[in-house]
């Protein structure tokens, strides 16, 4: 999925694009948002590329990442380390960029298990 998103930047004219999947978890990886949210804040804590402003939400099964970020490093490492967790079906990011403005960027990731 990814490769998709990165071959649509490639092409003369696309200024956005915009994904749609609906992911449902195999009866075995179904687990509650209190597993995940824990799953998701242990692997954030563990990347040391990820500052401890980023925090991670979980609402029936799509986690929210926010928190401020100073390079595109720490973004990238925080959407990685929840990335593959069992139970994940997406994740929304939300950033704030301090020093130049205040900015927000959301993005829908797109989850694959």
């Amino acid at each position: 999925m990814w490769s998709v998103v990165d071959a649509t930047k490639r092409v003369s004219g696309v200024r956005a694009v915009a994904q749609e999947l609906t992911v449902r978890a195999l009866n075995d990886l179904v687990r509650d948002d209190a597993q995940i949210a824990m799953e998701a804040q242990r692997g954030l804590a563990w990347d040391a590329q990820v500052p401890s402003t980023v925090v991670a939400t979980v609402r029936q099964g799509l986690v929210q990442l926010d928190g401020q970020v100073t390079w595109d490093y720490p973004r990238n490492a925080a959407e990685r380390a929840i990335r593959d967790l069992a139970g994940v079906v997406g994740a929304n990011a939300a950033w704030s960029v301090p020093g130049v403005m205040e900015v927000v960027d959301h993005v829908q990731l797109t989850m694959t298990l």
